[in-house]
């Protein structure tokens, strides 16, 4: 049974917590989720468009594009079964079957209303990508299945005219080759292509990231590589900020290595400080200050910590730190107030 979808477009927002969300990007989230649960394709078309075409952004810099749009009530067929009284049996789970020919005829509606929309090409590669990642690789005829509907999800794709394709389709289009285990060699062009047309949607690197995971087959090397390639391309619009957001999700998101991440990667201590105050200049947000204090007490730059540090004052945001750790701020300040020394 296809219950949810395996990928959906950052729910979380891009680097920063789900705490950081400000009004604005849970409302437009939330009417996108809404409008596609009742099949209101109009209002789905209206608010993506309204999303993409703007420089709308939350309070941390993020483009509310790349947070707002999730198909899971696409590919969860039940999401609107019928509930009877309470004490009543629910209405059956619809068969997976069952599902395919509805995803299907919501596809193809939405796309005869709106041919010039990228929005029904990517829904329904989604699709197909939720019937692989349903399946177990390790048996070979669902291997076999595997591979096929995967390769349906590129075609499906492929479909769409060059001149619609949004960041929503590269970034489709890179979850697909990760799962199809492309190489450097063949996915690079993918993420150069994606980032040269989009430079600002962060959703692209973070995709492009989790490809060059070493979990993933990747390398320190090439993140390092992603993050300035980021930097090339969206510097005339954000400076060196998406060095910042993207080994930002390196210590604390998908690469989890936390306080090593300064040893244990190439990331560049005064290039990642020049990002976070790029981050802060643009978006002075207390969120903003709090994560730049965080990654100073983690690089050991005690000058820059204890500055921070002082400038907070009655902007602390404890849920900053969340997930580097209880108590983290407090140990912070005492490393602050312990250890005059100089930073790196």
């Amino acid at each position: 049974m296809l219950d949810r979808i395996a990928i959906s477009f950052l729910l979380l927002v891009w680097s920063w917590s789900a705490s950081a969300q400000n009004v604005e990007s849970i409302k437009s989230r939330e009417r996108f989720h809404e409008a596609l649960h009742r099949n209101d394709y109009a209002e789905v078309e209206r608010l993506h468009n309204f999303l993409v075409s703007g420089k709308n952004r939350t309070a941390q810099g993020v483009f509310l594009a790349d947070i707002h749009t999730d198909f899971s009530d696409l590919t969860d067929c039940n999401h609107n079964v019928a509930r009877g009284p309470v004490g009543t049996a629910p209405t059956p789970a619809m068969d997976s079957e069952s599902c395919r020919i509805q995803q299907e005829s919501r596809l193809d509606a939405w796309a005869k209303k709106y041919p010039s929309s990228v929005l029904p090409f990517v829904g329904r590669s989604i699709t197909y990508i939720d019937r692989a990642n349903s399946l177990n690789p390790v048996q070979h005829s669902a291997s076999i299945a595997r591979d096929k509907y995967l390769d349906q999800a590129l075609l499906a794709l492929d479909a769409a005219p060059a001149k619609i394709r949004e960041p929503i389709w590269y970034v489709t289009r890179m979850e697909v080759a990760t799962l199809q285990g492309w190489g450097s060699k063949r996915y690079w062009p993918l993420v150069t292509e994606a980032a040269s047309k989009f430079p600002g949607h962060s959703l692209i690197y973070r995709k492009a990231l989790n490809h060059f995971l070493p979990r993933n087959g990747g390398s320190a090397k090439e993140i390092e590589e992603l993050a300035q390639l980021a930097v090339s391309k969206s510097m005339r619009l954000d400076g060196s900020s998406m060095y910042a957001h993207i080994y930002d999700e390196v210590i604390l998101g998908q690469g989890g290595l936390w306080q090593n991440a300064y040893l244990q990667t190439e990331l560049s201590w005064p290039t990642m400080r020049l990002g976070l105050e790029d981050i802060y200049k643009r978006f002075p947000d207390p969120w903003n200050l709090n994560r730049f204090a965080q990654h100073a007490c983690l690089a050991s730059d005690m000058p820059t910590l204890k500055r921070l540090l002082s400038s907070m004052r009655k902007d602390e945001v404890p849920t900053a730190y969340d997930g580097w750790g209880r108590g983290e701020l407090t140990r912070c300040r005492e490393l602050a107030a312990r250890k005059p020394t100089a930073g790196r």
